[in-house]
C-alpha cells in the first residue's frame, strides 16, 4: 500500500501552468453534465461524488487554492475532505485507466477554457 501511496503523491504533484478555478469548475460541470449546486450539494450518488472528487484533485492540482479554501467552496467542506478527495482520485487514476483517461480530458477541456478566458480578458482590455 505504501508504494501506492507514494505513487499518488507522484500523481498530485502540481503542474507549473495554474488555472483559475472557474475554468476546472466549468470543465467539471460540463463533463458530467451537472449543475454547481449538484457538485456542492451533499448528495452521494456515486456519477456525483465522482465528479466532486474529480473536480476537487483538479482544483488543488492545477490552483494554488488551499485544501481549505478549496472545501470551502466547494460546500463548506473540511479540509480533510479535500485532502481525501485529492489522494482517492490519484491512487483511482494509478489504478484504473478509464478514470485518468477521464480526468486528463477534464483538465485538457478546462485548459481550453482557460485560453479562452484569457482571450476574452485581453480582446477587453485592449482598445480596438
Amino acid at each position: 500500500m505504501a508504494e501506492t501511496v507514494d505513487q499518488a503523491e507522484v500523481a498530485i504533484e502540481r503542474p507549473k501552468q495554474s488555472l483559475h478555478s472557474s475554468s476546472i469548475v466549468r470543465a467539471v460541470l460540463d463533463y458530467w453534465n451537472m449543475d454547481w449546486r449538484t457538485i456542492a450539494g451533499r448528495k452521494r450518488l456515486q456519477s456525483i461524488s465522482t465528479a466532486r472528487i474529480m473536480c476537487g484533485y483538479l482544483l488543488r492540482r492545477r490552483t494554488h487554492m488551499s485544501y481549505c479554501e478549496i472545501g470551502t467552496m466547494m460546500g463548506r467542506r473540511d479540509h480533510s475532505t479535500v485532502m481525501y478527495y485529492v489522494q482517492k482520485c490519484g491512487l483511482d487514476m494509478i489504478r484504473n485507466p478509464a478514470i485518468r483517461v477521464t480526468v486528463e480530458a477534464i483538465e485538457l477541456s478546462a485548459e481550453a477554457l482557460e485560453r479562452d478566458r484569457l482571450d476574452r480578458q485581453k480582446s477587453e482590455r485592449s482598445p480596438v
